[in-house]
């Protein structure tokens, strides 16, 4: 019976031997010679890992692929092997001298099986926050090479009331990828934002974080109500109700009371707020009467103006002595070093509901008057003189101008648009026009105007956006021709909103480069609005700098149409959906479409556009394309250069001419890029061949999966004579039908497909 049981004993041990060696012969790769100096299995692990198991473990729970062992002992894990060829192994393992470990300056290479990527490391902020969106840097990991980076979204924590409505967003990058910019988030909010690695539908290890977006600004104050009106018991004191501001795009910190002095009214200016002393010296009339805790107007219904106490070490000065006085509310929201500030409104209807208090010394007393008795009188009276005064300034200045007219000979001040148009006297008038630092010719001829002049003429056309408006972030976006261009908030309707600043220093740029500033300034002017155009959304003027403020702009179309290509970026998605394409067709007709709708708008409007392809167009929220390179709106966010040769007519490429026709050409081309997912077109020719080719006849293939009815419409953008070419309006027209149409495009898999070729140095200027 024990030998019946030795027997057995000894058997299940030689099957599991058996088996254990089974498994490991399928994981056996070979034998390959290493290098000291450049190792293919690049990390050594430390530790008793003297087997083949031991280190095939290791380096699995390490998510590299492959494990070596060398000269017996050495454990090593890598991501690739057999760089320098076959090798000799012949040594014993230290742990198992029934195995091989490879030889002195050779590894057995052995499968560990994990496919996916390893986690991204460092996941970290790159740069601060807007209040509605997060951006975001890690470094690869350390294992893995062809995946696919997941990134999600969720809401941790918010102040904002509506933040129930936010749902998670995903997003997808591929394995270049190092930044992300999370957009659509909510102001004053804490995100958890996790980051994945994906490789043939294996889900790698996470990595999450979580990331403050900026505090907004606060809800706006009720003004204050005045409760007091008569001060018998405490001259000088005026005693107000005060009301709660809700949070909502961030703590509430504080709250300031102010005190303006309407005895010589000056504008309210919220970046010059000081105690009342410091207001004194610097001539103001308005100052800080106090800061109260959130809790104090939890506690507090009202508050004494006046009372010569001290609030959060601002004097609360009084008694009041003078006449008119405003009192204003203001709620500050501090978080992460940020601080927003809202205040309650300024007008004199504060009056009307007793939010202002009159002072009438009568007899030593203090007393607050209501408006509607005497001051009315002496009010009218005021408005009347008032009346007469500005009627007779204007007469002087009409005198003045007349005879001053006869001086300065036809020097205008009217507030005509400067113009670009193409009569050879414009262009010599726009060539020639600078008379000094400020000044430029108009479209008169020998006329011309300050720069003071032409802002002015922009009242009305661009909104001229006062300077506390505009806030400029640290990132560098791209350079223009003129300045730097930066990331940047303007506030619009109470909100802050994500922009470009385009920051031009006045006294860095000479007389020409101001003359075709002005001239690129007066594109965008021309453009106005459009959904399909990056829009200049305002301009402000300072001493030293101007500066532009325009769209923002996130991901070039060309980006986009190679992040698609799901079989190089989402394999498990090909092969699951077996589509070659994560964009959807009726999308790649929407850009189409969104795309002409722009540059048939910029060729109604008289802005010529020189320069298209897919990286001068950019995709906005909602999958939005937008027409850049025009105007102010053209600067550099790539180190390098673009050669449009592969996109140019045949008279531009002879002759440098540009009009509405040769733009449809290259406009035809982009349509190609679309279809075949950011391909370089003619990839085949070098750039130098390009231009003997196209004139030859040659064209651009037809994709397999495009109609001919869509290719049809662009072989007719690239026909040879120009006049033959359709217009925007035609162009939109066969979209438009095509969109209502089934299979004019489709991305579904098909046998042996592959990508057309984009290779990104023929699409760049060389610098050789």
């Amino acid at each position: 019976m024990l030998n019946i049981v030795i027997f057995l004993l000894l058997h299940l041990v030689h099957v599991c031997v058996q088996q254990e060696y089974s498994e490991l012969a399928e994981l056996h790769v070979g034998c390959f010679k290493d290098n000291p100096e450049s190792r293919d299995l690049d990390r050594r692990l430390s530790g008793d890992l003297n087997s083949i198991d031991k280190c095939i473990e290791a380096c699995r729970n390490n998510y590299y692929r492959y494990a070596g062992l060398q000269n017996g002992r050495v454990c090593y894990c890598g991501t690739s092997y057999g760089d320098y060829g076959p090798g000799e192994c012949n040594m014993r393992c230290e742990g198992n001298t029934d195995q091989i470990c490879g030889g002195l300056d050779s590894n057995t290479i052995y499968k560990t099986g994990e496919k996916v990527a390893g986690p991204p490391e460092n996941l970290r902020k790159n740069g601060d926050p807007t209040n509605s969106s997060i951006s975001i840097e890690w470094n690869r990991p350390r294992t893995g090479a062809n995946f696919t980076y997941v990134i999600t979204t969720s809401l941790h924590f918010s102040y904002n009331l509506d933040s129930t409505k936010f749902t998670d967003k995903m997003m997808r990058l591929s394995s270049n990828a190092t930044t992300a910019v999370i957009l659509g988030l909510v102001p004053g909010s804490q995100f958890n934002v996790t980051i994945h690695t994906e490789a043939d539908s294996e889900v790698g290890p996470a990595v999450s974080s979580l990331f403050w977006t900026e505090v907004g600004v606060p809800k706006e104050p009720q003004p204050p109500i005045v409760v007091q009106n008569k001060t018998d018991q405490d001259p000088g004191i005026i005693t107000i109700m005060v009301s709660p501001v809700e949070e909502y795009y961030g703590p509430i910190t504080l709250y300031r009371v102010i005190v303006i002095d309407e005895t010589l009214p000056t504008v309210f200016d919220t970046s010059m707020l000081y105690n009342y002393s410091v207001a004194q010296s610097l001539g103001l009339t308005y100052w800080i009467a106090a800061e109260l805790d959130p809790d104090y107007l939890i506690s507090h219904d009202e508050f004494s103006v006046g009372d010569n106490q001290d609030y959060r070490g601002y004097l609360n000065y009084g008694p009041l002595l003078n006449q008119h006085y405003h009192i204003i509310l203001g709620a500050v929201s501090q978080l992460n070093g940020i601080t927003k500030t809202s205040y309650a409104r300024v007008t004199h209807d504060q009056h009307a509901i007793n939010d202002a208090v009159v002072f009438d010394f009568t007899e030593g007393e203090i007393e607050a008057e209501e408006s509607g008795s005497s001051n009315s009188t002496v009010l009218v009276v005021c408005i009347i003189i008032a009346i007469i005064i500005l009627c007779g300034a204007l007469g002087f200045f009409l005198y003045v101008r007349k005879n001053l007219g006869k001086t300065f000979r036809g020097r205008r001040y009217d507030t005509q648009e400067l113009t670009t148009n193409n009569t050879p006297s414009s262009a010599e008038a726009m060539e020639n026009g600078f008379v000094d630092n400020n000044g430029y010719i108009d479209d008169g001829g020998s006329q011309f105007r300050t720069r003071e002049d032409y802002l002015q003429s922009l009242e009305g056309k661009v909104w001229q956006v006062p300077r506390n408006f505009i806030d400029i972030q640290n990132e560098v976006l791209g350079r223009g021709k003129f300045g730097t261009v930066m990331n940047g908030t303007v506030l619009t309707n109470g909100e802050h909103e994500s922009c470009n600043v385009y920051s031009v220093p006045n006294k860095m740029i000479d007389d020409d480069e101001r003359k075709l500033m002005l001239k690129d300034v007066d594109l965008n002017v021309k453009a106005k609005f459009h959904d399909n155009i990056i829009n200049l959304i305002g301009i402000c003027e300072e001493v030293d700098t101007t500066i532009f403020i325009l769209d923002t702009v996130e991901v070039e179309l060309k980006q986009y149409l190679l992040d698609s290509r799901s079989l190089d970026h989402q394999p498990g998605y090909a092969n699951k959906s077996d589509r070659f394409s994560s964009m959807r067709e009726d999308t790649a007709l929407g850009i189409m479409t969104g795309i002409a709708k722009g540059l048939g708008h910029l060729v109604n409007s008289g802005v010529p556009v020189k320069e298209l392809c897919s990286r001068t167009i950019y995709i906005s929220g909602g999958w939005k394309p937008k027409v850049f390179g025009f105007g102010i709106a053209d600067y550099n966010k790539r180190p390098i250069n673009l050669d449009f040769t592969r996109w140019s007519s045949p008279e531009t490429l002879l002759k440098r001419q540009y009009s509405s026709k040769s733009l449809a050409w290259s406009y035809g081309c982009v349509m190609w890029e679309i279809v075949t997912l950011g391909a370089t077109p003619y990839p085949e020719l070098k750039t130098g061949e390009v231009k003997a080719r196209i004139l030859q006849g040659l064209r651009l293939p037809q994709p397999e999966y495009l109609s001919d009815q869509l290719y049809q419409l662009m072989l007719t953008s690239w026909m040879t004579d120009p006049s033959e070419r359709p217009d925007f309006l035609t162009i939109l027209d066969n979209l438009t039908q095509m969109m209502d149409e089934q299979l004019v495009l489709s991305f579904e898999m098909r046998q042996d497909f592959k990508y057309q070729r984009y290779l990104p140095e023929l699409e760049h200027i060389s610098s050789s």
